[in-house]
């Protein structure tokens, strides 16, 4: 989104803002000062329209010495064990100057997407992640932990956002597979951030991210098992944000019982419902608003109504 023109922008931003939904979440696409001035437009488009901002925080080719070789999925590899903290926080503070500046502000930091795959994290072992060797999962845990705790650091300085919310990496869950190049129940390895050589990088957090592609054969077994997983390693003490969530193929719908994707997406949030009265959920995210809720002229879809239709409190669609 941060990249396009300002009157798509501020289409697009009304529109979600139209549908009663609260958060935008999005990333610059880079460290460059034309990344940074899109990101910027962004965040003020997204305030004009009362939105919420929780800004993903990625390692971009600028926070590494050197070149990057290519990974498996096209991209460059970037190992958060060999990033470079320096580069990385001077970014950072470049960013968020840049924000404050514009007399904006950011309401939550999402630190890292799916890291517990090798595609976004190359320090998990390539291979075998099911099977990492102690020093393998140290490297992993480090890696992350001091880019979490480096970027929350600056985030949380009083000249920038002390009040936001620093939430951990999404992690990636599907209800029907799982990459091999990611770890299995990856919130057991995200609790063991609590103790790393004596340091618990998880202090200061104030929410656990996860992303939910459930099955859309089998909704409500699948979100259970994946919500149930997460709060089993991670305890209740600080809410779980659903920072994706979504269906990994438009083509799946109708599901095998004939139920459309509006359907499913009402069973998902009925499902979702059900499990606050458990475990402590923050904000859900649908992923993402093109494609998924509106068509190519920007028209809203069946299941975006869905949506507004959730968040205004009418009757449910079954």
């Amino acid at each position: 989104m941060s990249t396009q023109p300002r009157d798509v922008k501020e289409k697009t931003l009304k529109d979600i803002h139209d549908l009663g939904l609260v958060w935008l979440r999005d990333a610059p696409t880079s460290g460059s000062q034309r990344a940074i001035a899109n990101f910027v437009e962004e965040i003020a488009v997204a305030k004009k329209n009362q939105l919420k901002v929780l800004a993903i925080i990625m390692p971009m080719d600028e926070d590494y010495d050197g070149a990057l070789p290519i990974n498996r999925c096209g991209w460059r590899e970037k190992r958060l064990s060999q990033i470079n903290l320096t580069k990385y926080a001077k970014r950072l503070q470049t960013l968020f100057g840049a924000v404050k500046a514009a007399g904006l502000s950011i309401d939550a930091f999402e630190f890292g997407g799916e890291f517990d795959q090798y595609c976004y994290d190359a320090d998990v072992p390539r291979g075998h992640a099911g099977s990492a060797t102690p020093g393998e999962i140290k490297t992993w845990l480090k890696g992350y932990g001091r880019f979490l705790q480096t970027g929350a650091a600056i985030a949380h300085a009083s000249k920038y956002f002390p009040q936001a919310k620093i939430i951990t990496f999404g992690m990636a869950h599907s209800g029907d597979s799982r990459s091999g190049g990611a770890f299995p129940a990856p919130a057991r390895y995200v609790a063991m951030l609590r103790d790393v050589d004596g340091v618990n990088y998880l202090k200061d957090v104030d929410g656990y991210g996860t992303h939910l592609y459930p099955s859309p054969n089998d909704i409500v077994n699948s979100v259970r098992h994946l919500l149930g997983e997460d709060v089993a390693a991670l305890g209740r003490d600080r809410p779980i944000w659903i920072t994706e969530w979504g269906f990994l193929e438009i083509r799946a719908f109708p599901n095998r019982s004939g139920r459309t994707l509006p359907q499913c997406v009402q069973t998902f949030l009925d499902v979702l419902d059900e499990a606050r009265r458990d475990i402590p959920i923050g904000p859900a995210m649908y992923f993402r608003y093109d494609v998924w809720l509106t068509d190519a002229t920007g028209k809203p879809l069946p299941q975006a109504d869905v949506l507004a239709a959730y968040m205004s409190g009418k009757p449910a669609l079954h």
